[in-house]
């Protein structure tokens, strides 16, 4: 065992001195970046996508829920962010489902998939050591206010690691992005910078995050202020947890996670995968639909 973990790391080197060829250049210009990931646990690229793109998508995340909004007539337009929020607890606090559905349907949009596989990301994650990057599972979008979930940890993750969730390769990456701009009082990211060495040091659970106690390091966390259009990639051993988001508005977030079909643990473990999805066994819609609901789709 031991001898064939120490070829697939001989060849896991060998593809990363090679297949990144291509991005020689780039790599070589992001050598303190590559350096800061690997001693600190993170990256915070500035301006690394265009607002604008980000802001189509809340626009399109937006739309989905208004769609909703006006059909259960809690209001038929908005003026104002503070007034579609407005709405927006409405719709949870009084069709929590229906808002869940929507939530449902943004992590599903082609324009969020285009984002997570765009040439910025690839380059970079390859840049950064990712040489055969695979999404290990498919993007989530949080919506985080104290006002839109019924339990603390859907708006402010515990102190928690990724990696108990993953457990893929190694070097599994996470991409952050925040819609909005994350000031103090929307609750930024907070971190351990360096904490990712420890390993796994995941010992409860609490909702879908594999937590750990925090105790010996709630003095360690720092505070990751970002604007719309930045992006942190961090490990996925990184410990780190949300800060408390005392403002009126959601803080919109996508997050990302790339595992490494190349890193040799990963291919000898037969590419672990902690997922799954499928379809639920239901009629959703009893006796829906019927011959005539089709006639207005198909003319």
């Amino acid at each position: 065992m031991e001898e064939k973990l120490l070829l697939a790391t001989f060849l896991y080197k060998l593809i990363i001195k090679y297949t990144l060829g291509f991005n020689f250049l780039y790599i070589m210009k992001n050598m303190d970046e590559i350096e800061q990931l690997n001693q600190k646990g993170f990256v915070l690229k500035k301006g690394f996508f265009n607002p604008q793109e980000l802001d189509n998508l809340k626009d399109e995340g937006q739309k989905i829920f208004f769609n909703q909004i006006k059909k259960f007539g809690i209001a038929s337009k908005y003026s104002s962010e503070e007034d579609f929020n407005l709405n927006l607890f409405r719709l949870f606090a009084e069709y929590p489902d229906i808002f869940i559905n929507c939530a449902q349907q943004i992590q599903n949009l082609i324009s969020v998939y285009r984002i997570a596989v765009s040439d910025e990301i690839i380059s970079t994650l390859k840049a950064y050591g990712v040489s055969f990057p695979t999404m290990i599972v498919k993007p989530v979008v949080f919506f985080s206010h104290k006002k839109l979930s019924k339990k603390v940890e859907n708006w402010k993750t515990p102190p928690h690691q990724d990696w108990g969730s993953i457990q893929s390769s190694l070097d599994t990456t996470i991409v952050w992005v925040p819609w909005v701009d994350v000031t103090k009082d929307i609750g930024p990211l907070e971190i351990i910078e360096g904490s990712h060495k420890l390993g796994n040091v995941t010992s409860g659970k609490q909702g879908d995050f594999k937590t750990f106690n925090d105790e010996e390091y709630k003095d360690s966390y720092q505070s990751v202020e970002m604007e719309k259009g930045d992006a942190l990639f961090f490990s996925s051993f990184l410990l780190h947890k949300s800060g408390n988001n005392i403002s009126s508005n959601p803080r919109w977030s996508m997050h990302l996670r790339y595992s490494n079909l190349d890193e040799p643990t990963n291919i000898q473990r037969g590419y672990p995968y902690n997922y799954s999805y499928g379809p639920i066994d239901r009629e959703i819609t009893p006796n829906f639909p019927d011959k005539n609901n089709l006639n207005h789709i198909y003319k």
